[in-house]
């Protein structure tokens, strides 16, 4: 959370500060106008004899082809400083987090310092992540929640980016939910065979699901559990695994996989990659 967020301001009620924590959607009045500035500086060029700026042609040309977003530009002529202002001013919220998304996109890791203050300062639903080397606007998470996946993606660097890719799948501007699925459960798969079906170079998250049900010796998972409770807790582990298995569109279902289902199968895949990972997951010897 960013200093400006964790600023109460005098004299306010619990309900106010709550409300300035709030995450917003879209572009919020706090981020209005700082982000028009950092397109507009990202966008122009100062004028060589005169004061002023001018639309950086190539770049704009770009990002029409990346976004389909017309920014002025004429072959014949350069679109100056006060013109692409009002230019930018026209556009709606989505096409400029779509116009800050494809800039970021474009630029080198310096801008994660600029835009995320912005948006962290403002409260945004949306924060700089990164996705396939590139800087892109992810939705913001809980720090908790975002703390859990970091570890869950650096214990395991095959499963481990394998889960990334489900994340910004999940959680990018443009969220892929069927993508995010199927990510998800490679990720499991990846961390899951080495230790339940390792000599199997064909295996699924299906035909280790058949072996942990029919081994004579279960497996666990260090929980404590009650006196009274009948079986063991890895049947928690295996319903985990069954649940996003049976979900997979392009296997066993009819009809796209849904966004909160993606996310859901995302945050069970992390779990259960940090269980294998961090050796957790155990056979019970006879």
């Amino acid at each position: 959370m960013s200093e400006q967020s964790r600023f109460r301001p005098f004299g306010s009620t619990d309900g106010e500060y709550g409300d300035l924590l709030e995450l917003r959607d879209g572009v919020p009045t706090a981020l209005k106008e700082p982000l028009l500035q950092w397109l507009f500086d990202m966008l122009a060029i100062p004028n060589e004899w005169t004061p002023g700026h001018y639309l950086n042609a190539p770049l704009a040309h770009t990002l029409l082809g990346l976004t389909r977003i017309d920014l002025g530009q004429k072959a014949n002529g350069r679109v100056d400083g006060e013109l692409l202002m009002n230019q930018l001013r026209r556009l709606d919220d989505t096409l400029l987090l779509r116009l800050t998304d494809a800039l970021l996109y474009l630029s080198d890791a310096a801008a994660f310092d600029e835009v995320e203050p912005l948006l962290a300062g403002a409260s945004s639903r949306w924060t700089v992540g990164v996705a396939d080397d590139h800087l892109r606007l992810q939705e913001r998470l809980p720090a908790g929640v975002l703390d859990q996946i970091e570890a869950a993606v650096a214990g395991s660097s095959s499963a481990g980016a394998l889960l990334h890719k489900a994340f910004t799948s999940a959680y990018g501007l443009n969220p892929d939910a069927g993508q995010s699925y199927k990510m998800a459960v490679k990720a499991v798969e990846t961390a899951a065979h080495k230790i339940v079906e390792p000599r199997n170079t064909g295996a699924t998250l299906g035909t280790m699901l058949a072996v942990m049900r029919r081994s004579n010796q279960p497996w666990i998972i260090p929980l404590v559990e009650r006196a009274d409770h009948v079986g063991n807790n890895g049947e928690l582990l295996i319903a985990m695994l069954q649940s996003i298995w049976d979900g997979q569109e392009d296997r066993h279902r009819d009809g796209a996989v849904g966004l909160e289902e993606a996310r859901a199968a995302f945050h069970i895949a992390c779990t259960v990659v940090a269980w294998f990972s961090e050796s957790l997951v155990q056979r019970v010897e006879n």
